[in-house]
């Protein structure tokens, strides 16, 4: 019960209007958050890699470029396209040079070309990466 928990009480006695005293973490919630104090910070995350730099506006164009494929083929299944380093290297400039000549958004898709060619990089760098370790 809330009446039980000494950081809680109810202001007028109302249950729906609750008041916080004087609230204090052990951890912190998060390392952005107000209530972060980097002397305490017992975290050793600084030799991971900091995925939070990753801009989440392209990574979501990728998604919507994806999300596209996904309705007109399949699923994934970029990933067993035939000759795929070659055909999506080609993609990437097709769209590259349509973007690189004035054209912002791809005709068929209604997507931004570079947004096709982030997704082609993406690609490429799963299958001359990832794909090979496989």
């Amino acid at each position: 019960m809330m009446d039980d928990i000494d950081n809680f009480s109810y202001k007028d006695g109302k249950k729906d209007n609750i008041e916080v005293r004087d609230v204090s973490f052990t951890k912190d919630p998060l390392p952005n958050c107000k209530f972060h104090n980097k002397k305490n910070d017992l975290k050793f995350d600084h030799d991971k890699v900091k995925l939070d730099l990753i801009p989440i506006g392209p990574m979501m164009e990728i998604g919507k470029v994806l999300t596209y494929g996904a309705k007109k083929y399949k699923a994934n299944s970029w990933q067993t396209v035939n000759d795929g380093i070659n055909r999506y290297y080609a993609a990437l400039l097709r769209h590259l040079f349509a973007w690189r000549s004035g054209e912002s958004i791809d005709k068929e898709s209604g997507l931004h070309h570079l947004s096709h060619m982030l997704c082609n990089a993406m690609f490429l760098c799963w299958l001359c990466i990832y794909k090979k370790k496989q």
